[in-house]
């Protein structure tokens, strides 16, 4: 279980996954989680580096009224300048601890690589307040059916006072 008293949110997470140190910027904090076992399935080691860790940001609005379509054009407009980006699915009817959200999973190829690496994106995000609420996982497609579940589990047990 983690728990931040601090920000007001509370989540059970996989017990082979690490939290990792939570950062804090001007307007948001940031909580990583490494995946050590995923490690071990995607033998690459900048892969690795780059697609075993998921994360869940708090961000404060210094401004009350956005909207999760506002949210979404403002956190998402540069994704559909990303290689063969294809929006697997956007649902405007999620929750997220209770709250209205939207779930965007979406595909992508990442050309950082020399062998391009087909990417999907699983994103959830709802506002309270001046506060948006963010969990995102970045994976290899073909280990997604084994991820995206695990992230919605966090998701479904998320919790915000």
């Amino acid at each position: 279980m983690f728990e931040d008293k601090i920000l007001g949110i509370k989540f059970e997470y996989p017990d082979s996954w690490n939290p990792l140190t939570a950062s804090q910027e001007v307007n948001y904090n940031l909580i990583k989680f490494s995946h050590p076992a995923y490690a071990k399935e995607f033998p690459y080691s900048l892969l690795e580096q780059r697609y075993t860790s998921s994360q869940i940001k708090i961000e404060n609005f210094f401004r009350a009224n956005v909207t999760l379509d506002q949210y979404l054009k403002s956190a998402f407009s540069k994704a559909i300048f990303i290689p063969n980006f294809t929006i697997v699915e956007l649902n405007k009817n999620a929750t997220l601890g209770g709250i209205p959200a939207y779930r965007l999973i979406y595909n992508y190829v990442d050309k950082t690589y020399v062998d391009d690496v087909k990417v999907t994106s699983f994103n959830i995000f709802a506002i309270k307040g001046f506060t948006a609420y963010i969990f995102s996982i970045n994976v290899p497609t073909a280990l997604a059916s084994q991820y995206v579940p695990r992230m919605q589990k966090i998701v479904d047990s998320f919790t915000v006072s």
